[in-house]
């Protein structure tokens, strides 16, 4: 009974030092730790963005893949809000699509106070003016 005890033990011991090893990020180079970085903050956002309340994202420009996962959204600006323009470029192109997906979001009639949009690796969508709310889309389409 004593060896049993011992054995589980030492392996107790061992698993908890292999678990203490994975959180040493100082082992990583700065190009894994980047890489790791990037993989949490998408994670963040697809998590967040499945909330009710979305994830508020401010004016500039972004990399879909690197800054914001690929997917489908609903995006929308917040009440009080007058208008957004949104551009989304696609992979390897340098002028906007003008295209579903290329959209004015704004409180004021006739603009839609949202719209639906298909972000691919490697688009680029650009805003201005003010945040826009993303949520996922799940919807029908």
């Amino acid at each position: 009974m004593k060896k049993l005890i011992c054995v589980l033990c030492a392996a107790m011991l061992v698993m908890l030092a292999s678990c203490a090893g994975a959180e040493d990020l100082t082992k990583l180079t700065d190009t894994e730790l980047a890489d790791l970085n990037r993989r949490v903050q998408l994670e963040m956002f697809r998590r967040s963005v499945t909330g009710e309340a979305g994830v508020s994202v401010p004016p500039g420009e972004y990399y879909v893949g690197v800054d914001i996962p690929a997917g489908r959204y609903e995006v929308s600006v917040k009440d009080g809000v007058w208008m957004s323009y949104v551009r989304i470029y696609r992979a390897g192109s340098s002028h906007p699509e003008y295209s579903d997906d290329d959209v004015m979001i704004g409180a004021e009639e006739p603009m839609s106070k949202n719209a639906v949009i298909t972000l691919r690796d490697g688009d680029r969508i650009a805003f201005d003016a003010y945040n826009l709310i993303f949520k996922a889309y799940t919807g029908l389409f």
